[in-house]
């Protein structure tokens, strides 16, 4: 009896501190939030189908995904089959990649959109420019049959944020990780979609089917997808040596990651959202960077059981000018590389 009533009275003092309908009222809109841009986590292991060999991972790097391009053009040509049994995920400017390979050189020249994208630089602060630019690319050079040849092969992340201004000052629902979206209606959605996954992270979210929306950080979420397959994460931006980057490069490393070395962290990160002083030449030789690195690259093929027995994730104390030796197996390079 005596614990019974002690049991009861921690119940109604926990009621009274956090009142029902406060957390009624988060509940319903944080639900409201995802079934209104219909977030929902990919099956890739089914019974009766074939499992994609490896989720090729896109992470968001501003300017420089042109080296995420140059990854998935090598892919496109020397690799096509491992692309065509692959399941492509994107988050933030990786989500460009992700509709190159998801739409084929038939409809989407990669080449091109790395034209584009150097052609049209501008800091990513500036909404109106950013949004111009995109949208106008998108109507003129994605297939109208872009969302039928992107569903079942690809999914975006949108809605991850960390510690950004103006992040925590948004309505509760409006505070999730991230959420993915598999689905897609047509060319008019997808447009909508890249613009929601590459805007900044800001006090103003973009709207996306319906719902203000804060973009992707450069961190995909593929860790959501199913664990037992393989996750290559490909990202143009390597970063700094902060505890941030650390700490997602031991995320992604046991699976596969194939990042950009080729500058020092500060150069990347200006490259990434203010690309001017040389950033023309720079963004064009991180697309030759990327093709050519993941040429260089020897998991592609990895045995999926092989990675699970050995774990070559860096630690916490892994310098960043570690990274090319533990994509590349050595550092006899290392000065060769622009590190």
């Amino acid at each position: 009896n005596s614990f019974c009533t002690l049991l009861a009275t921690a119940m109604s003092s926990k009621m009274q501190s956090h009142p029902v309908g406060a957390k009624t009222k988060f509940h319903s809109d944080h639900i409201a939030w995802q079934k209104a841009v219909r977030h929902k986590v990919p099956t890739l292991l089914e019974v009766g189908r074939t499992p994609p060999k490896c989720v090729l991972s896109f992470g968001g790097a501003g300017f420089l995904v042109t080296y995420s391009l140059g990854v998935a053009m090598f892919l496109q040509k020397e690799r096509p089959k491992l692309l065509a049994e692959s399941y492509l995920q994107g988050a933030g400017s990786g989500v460009l990649p992700v509709v190159a390979l998801a739409c084929g050189p038939e409809h989407v020249d990669i080449e091109k959109m790395r034209d584009l994208i150097i052609q049209n630089r501008f800091p990513i602060w500036k909404e109106e420019q950013r949004v111009n630019a995109i949208r106008s690319a998108c109507e003129k050079h994605l297939p109208e049959k872009v969302a039928q040849m992107m569903s079942g092969r690809a999914c975006v992340t949108i809605g991850m944020s960390m510690r950004d201004s103006g992040y925590y000052q948004q309505e509760p629902h409006n505070q999730l990780y991230g959420a993915q979206i598999p689905t897609f209606d047509n060319k008019a959605d997808v447009t909508e979609l890249i613009l929601a996954a590459t805007a900044p992270n800001n006090n103003k979210p973009y709207k996306f089917r319906g719902m203000p929306v804060m973009r992707g950080t450069q961190r995909s979420i593929s860790s959501q997808l199913d664990p037992f397959v393989r996750h290559i994460f490909i990202h143009g931006l390597a970063g700094t040596n902060s505890k941030i980057y650390k700490h997602h490069r031991v995320l992604i490393g046991r699976h596969g990651c194939l990042a950009n070395t080729h500058q020092i962290g500060r150069r990347q990160q200006q490259l990434a959202v203010y690309p001017f002083f040389g950033g023309e030449d720079a963004l064009r030789q991180a697309f030759d960077d990327g093709y050519h690195d993941a040429r260089r690259y020897e998991r592609w093929e990895e045995d999926p059981y092989h990675y699970a027995k050995s774990d070559r994730s860096p630690g916490d104390d892994t310098d960043w000018r570690d990274i090319r030796a533990a994509i590349f197996g050595d550092r006899s390079d290392e000065g060769k590389g622009g590190i």
